[in-house]
């Protein structure tokens, strides 16, 4: 029987110059896609242990490497498509819940704290909740989760929101609650973005 979860990994493609822009003015274009590829990498690694789903990466755009990360995830490949984050999100959970999917996980690969154990929180989320967050200390999140029964407040979700800014999340709480929709929050995760969550990162890998 097919499984009916699925789990979406967004990631952008390893260019220098288009990725961890914030941690490149600090220590150099090369660097910072290095940092990129681990982070990927690492999160492909925990996120591979995810159980009972379908998994998806979903690249940004067209890259040969894109093939050797679904196969470390152990997934299908996606290419994301949409004139923003927003919309790029909202296609890649309507095209699972075209698939079948009954629910829907999405999540980014440079938050630590998203790992199977997180994932899985979510799922259990899920069966109180039509939506789920998981929200980052930066004011965005880095775990969306939604059941299908609920796929009408994918607008609400995806459109009118500042992407990139601090208020991610709560212009997500405002949205929902304008919507009268109910959610739930995990526990807060933190994202590598800037060098003092790069070196944070290193101190974990070094604990």
């Amino acid at each position: 029987m097919a499984e009916r979860t699925a789990l979406a990994v967004f990631t952008k493609a390893p260019v220098a110059g288009r990725v961890k822009t914030r941690l490149a003015a600090a220590i150099g274009e090369q660097a910072a896609l290095a940092a990129h590829v681990q982070l990927v990498e690492d999160a492909l690694l925990r996120l591979r242990l995810v159980s009972g789903v379908r998994r998806g990466l979903w690249i940004s755009e067209a890259h040969p490497r894109g093939v050797a990360w679904a196969e470390q995830l152990d997934g299908e490949l996606y290419v994301q498509h949409g004139s923003h984050l927003g919309r790029r999100m909202a296609a890649a959970m309507q095209a699972h819940f075209a698939a079948g999917c009954d629910q829907v996980v999405l999540v980014g690969c440079d938050c630590p704290g998203v790992d199977a154990a997180y994932v899985q929180q979510a799922r259990q989320a899920l069966m109180v909740h039509p939506v789920v967050f998981g929200p980052a200390e930066d004011g965005g999140y880095g775990l969306v989760s939604l059941r299908r029964d609920h796929d009408h407040l994918l607008p609400v979700l995806f459109e009118g929101i500042s992407w990139g800014s601090d208020q991610v999340m709560a212009e997500s709480r405002l949205g929902l609650s304008k919507a009268d929709a109910g959610w739930g929050e995990l526990d807060p995760i933190w994202d590598v973005d800037r060098p003092r969550d790069w070196r944070r990162y290193q101190r974990l890998l070094d604990s």
